[in-house]
């Protein structure tokens, strides 16, 4: 199934999609399957980061290779997007 959105150009979705992938701002739930974009600032996610710690908190030792998930607003379970 093909969505869009009414007055914007294929093109341009396309173009926005792919910033937000190389930007690592579009982050996939894993329970509706939802794609969202949101602005993290990158020092949250390194060692003494809001979300780095909260990592350490639900997960315990963090290994560089593997995907960690978030929830959001108890519903949706987010997942950063790296490749589409």
């Amino acid at each position: 199934m093909l969505l869009g959105m009414v007055g914007v150009a294929m093109e341009t979705v396309i173009k926005e999609t792919q910033n937000s992938v190389r930007e690592s701002r579009l982050y996939k739930c894993n329970t509706c399957e939802a794609l969202a974009e949101f602005h993290i600032a990158p020092e949250w996610l390194r060692p003494g980061g809001t979300l780095y710690q909260l990592a350490l908190q639900v997960h315990g030792t963090l290994a560089p290779d593997k995907t960690y998930n978030f929830k959001v607003q108890s519903t949706c379970n987010l997942q950063i997007i790296t490749l589409l």
